[in-house]
Parts: structure tokens; C-alpha cells; sequence
């Protein structure tokens, strides 16, 4: 069989170029759909899934801030300065015990007499 070529060479460069443009126009139409659908789904994570994320936490803190409200004495116990203020009262309660080792050793005799104290006890109040 024999095949004529009926068509000039322009005209195949015309139909060529023409099949190339709609390729190019049909890739350029799917880029930008994927495009397109790029930034629905970004501005749907930023418009929808966070601020719902944001009214669940904001709820939680709120519920959780509650909660703390209701704990009795919370400021006392959480305040650095509320701590540091009771400091010099704890420090005028304590017991001064330096003394005692100068007087425990007049109490323990030498050598082969030694006494073993099990139990001590201090009253700071009779001086």
C-alpha cells in the first residue's frame, strides 16, 4: 500500500503545534485545579480545623482555670513572695541545737564507762 502525504509541511507544523498547545492547555488546566485545591484545603486548615482546635483548648483551659479557682488557699500555696514571707517566722521557730554537742560529750563519760543516750529531748521553753 502506498501512502500519499497530501498535506504541505506547513500545515503538519500547523496541526503539530496546535495538538502541542492544547497538551500545554490541558497540563496548565490540571496544574492549576491541583493548585486551586492546594489552597482550599490550606485555607480549610487554617479557617476550620484550628479554630476549631482553639475553641476545644480555649474550653479546656477555661474548665481547668475553674478547677484551680475552686482549690482553697491557692494563692498561699503557689506564690513565691507568700513563701518567702513566712521564711522569718519558720526561722524564729526553729530549735538551736550547736549547743548540744559541746554538752554531749560531759554527759558520756570516758572510757570504759560509756553511756549510750537512745533517746534525747530538748525543751527550749525552760532554757
Amino acid at each position: 500500500m502506498i501512502e500519499l502525504n497530501l498535506l504541505p509541511d506547513v500545515k503538519q507544523e500547523f496541526v503539530r503545534s496546535q495538538r502541542l498547545s492544547r497538551k500545554i492547555t490541558i497540563i496548565m488546566i490540571i496544574t492549576s485545579i491541583a493548585a486551586i485545591g492546594v489552597v482550599i484545603f490550606f485555607a480549610f486548615t487554617v479557617y476550620v480545623v484550628q479554630a476549631a482546635t482553639n475553641g476545644l483548648l480555649d474550653g479546656s483551659i477555661k474548665d481547668r482555670a475553674e478547677k484551680l479557682q475552686k482549690t482553697d488557699n491557692l494563692a498561699r500555696n503557689l506564690t513565691i513572695q507568700n513563701q518567702l514571707k513566712t521564711l522569718p517566722e519558720l526561722h524564729d521557730q526553729k530549735q538551736i541545737y550547736s549547743r548540744l554537742f559541746t554538752y554531749l560529750p560531759i554527759l558520756n563519760p570516758a572510757q570504759p564507762n560509756t553511756v549510750k543516750i537512745s533517746k534525747l529531748d530538748i525543751n527550749s521553753e525552760e532554757g
